[in-house]
């Protein structure tokens, strides 16, 4: 009976924080990108190099 009770408490906190990124109720749309660029590096890694890479999308 406890876990409901907790399960149950944290689903409804964490619904109510579900839109505190957002700074208005209005429906939101639009396109976002990015740039990625990594390199890894170890006494253990024989072959350094770095690796770029891109993705875009849209958001509502």
């Amino acid at each position: 009976m406890k876990k409901l009770i907790l399960i149950t408490g944290l689903f409804i906190f964490s619904t109510t924080l579900l839109h505190a990124q957002a700074d208005s109720k209005a429906i939101q749309l639009g396109v976002k990108g990015g740039v990625n660029s990594t390199k890894i590096t170890g006494d253990d890694i024989d072959d350094v190099k770095s690796r770029t890479s891109f993705n875009v999308g849209y958001m509502f």
